[in-house]
């Protein structure tokens, strides 16, 4: 595999790649592909967000490439912890298929790439080390969506294909936690917020998606491949 590289190889530093994948078998088999990429010097990996939290705690990633389907949409949380709170790790999500409205949500949360899980190991292994020299990295369905600037990626599609506003990543998760019969009590417990927070979670979501129910609201969020029955 050639990964393009406008220096040698001693002037960059090593990556140190976190892999997040629900499927143990993705996750084993990305590992041991990126163990040989040039410039990747280790790889540590998780399958549960408790497991990402600490791993990424203990292991210190430039960069994390994090699963976007991982149980209550908790991909997106991982993604915006690691941004926030470890400024140096690069984050791509790695989605099951091209989805508009996650590239939006992942733009929003500062990740420094969308990639799905068709794409060729080559073009995703190049993302990672683009993504470790502070560069943006997304996947070719994504481009045509994109604006660069000099402050980053903007997410500028031809207004005809806008259905609604982006969900934010809690939104999502509380759209996840409503699809699962959860009551609002229930969600809020989950989330650790407050239920009249849970309340306003949904009643965005619902204000996003111009509808007023429960059932006309998870129509639509399957329609849209925002999650799946």
């Amino acid at each position: 595999m050639k990964i393009d590289s406008p220096h040698h190889l001693e002037n960059h530093e090593p990556v140190r790649l976190l892999i997040v994948d629900r499927h143990v078998l993705t996750k084993n088999c990305l590992a041991i592909a990126f163990q040989k990429v040039p410039l990747v010097a280790e790889v540590a990996t998780a399958s549960k967000p408790s497991e990402a939290s600490e791993i990424a705690r203990m292991f210190q990633p430039s960069v994390a490439l994090v699963d976007l389907a991982l149980p209550l949409n908790s991909g997106f949380e991982i993604a915006q912890n690691l941004v926030e709170f470890k400024k140096s790790c690069r984050v791509i999500l790695l989605d099951d298929q091209f989805r508009c409205p996650l590239l939006q949500t992942t733009i929003q949360i500062g990740s420094s790439g969308y990639w799905t899980r068709s794409s060729p190991f080559d073009p995703l292994a190049q993302a990672v080390i683009d993504a470790s020299q502070g560069k943006y990295a997304f996947c070719p369905e994504a481009i045509p969506y994109l604006t660069f600037t000099s402050k980053g990626p903007v997410y500028t599609p031809d207004q005809q294909m806008l259905e609604f506003e982006p969900l934010t990543s809690r939104e999502m998760e509380m759209l996840k936690h409503v699809a699962d019969g959860r009551s609002t009590k229930e969600a809020a417990t989950m989330m650790e917020i407050t239920p009249k927070t849970a309340e306003n979670h949904k009643y965005s979501i619902m204000r996003k998606f111009d509808v007023n129910n429960t059932a006309q609201m998870l129509r639509i969020a399957v329609r849209e491949g925002l999650m799946r029955w």
